[in-house]
């Protein structure tokens, strides 16, 4: 008697049933993470695109006051010597002055030598224009970089076209003739 109430006991519990995810439920979470995995990766390019614009920002201010630099250090340098602190150093448009070239004319282009950004050795994207105007006592010094575009940097009369927006930067200065 004892056994068959057992037997009884036994067939009256349900069976356990196991549930899982449903295949819509597995679909649906996966393409909520895939959202999530691009949104994460799309803020990250981003993110990396603009510290590098940010980058060349920086890099272009720099390299236009270097090239009033230049000048001011040829004029200083002039001076040194004996010589006029304006000598060499006339009204001009076109100069690419870098620390190993002190005449103006030639490319627009600045190369990277491993140290500074000079006319030669490794490509890129910057250019950088250097305009000396004026006479006597007072020269205005005008440097203009660009870079990431396919023209040489604008004439300093243009110089209102020159905005980060459009990738181009610039610093003026005025150099006096002093010590003389």
């Amino acid at each position: 008697m004892m056994f068959n109430k057992k037997i009884k006991q036994i067939k009256k519990i349900t069976p356990i049933r196991r549930q899982g995810f449903s295949i819509g439920e597995v679909v649906l979470s996966v393409f909520v993470l895939g959202i999530i995995a691009l949104s994460i990766i799309t803020m990250y390019v981003v993110g990396l695109n603009e510290i590098t614009d940010e980058r060349d920002n920086v890099i272009a201010a720099l390299l236009a006051q270097e090239g009033v630099e230049l000048v001011r250090n040829i004029r200083d340098d002039n001076w040194v010597t004996g010589g006029n602190s304006f000598n060499g150093i006339g009204a001009t448009t076109n100069c690419s002055l870098d620390y190993s070239d002190n005449t103006c004319g030639g490319d627009f282009m600045l190369n990277y030598n491993g140290t500074f950004y000079v006319q030669g050795g490794i490509d890129t994207k910057f250019k950088r224009r250097i305009q000396i105007i004026g006479s006597g006592d007072n020269r205005t010094v005008t440097s203009l970089v660009t870079w990431n575009s396919s023209g040489n940097p604008p004439m300093a009369s243009n110089i209102a076209t020159c905005t980060t927006g459009n990738k181009c930067v610039f610093s003026e200065s005025v150099l006096t003739e002093w010590g003389e």
